[in-house]
């Protein structure tokens, strides 16, 4: 388990500000506050703080994979997050 997660060509690049920031992480009922952290010059973004709880908690595996979707950037980036399990 790795205790961050890169996201790919940083697809937060919209609403993320180049440093670091807290996205809410929902799965059902539970959510999960991780930081992610975005590199402008080097286009790249990618969790880590509680990345791993979450990863642990939902029980992620290699393979899996998570579909993130936005469901606010008002006060705070809120995502809405499907896992897909690896078969």
């Amino acid at each position: 388990m790795h205790i961050m997660q890169y996201l790919p060509k940083s697809p937060l690049k919209r609403y993320t500000k180049s440093g670091e920031q807290y996205v809410k992480l929902l799965v059902g009922d539970r959510s999960w506050r991780v930081k992610v952290t975005y590199c402008r010059n080097k286009t790249l973004s990618y969790f880590t703080g509680d990345w791993l709880v979450f990863a642990k908690e939902n029980d992620l595996k290699e393979g899996d994979a998570c579909l993130f979707q936005l469901l606010s950037n008002g006060d705070g980036i809120v995502m809405k997050v499907s896992i897909s399990r690896r078969v």
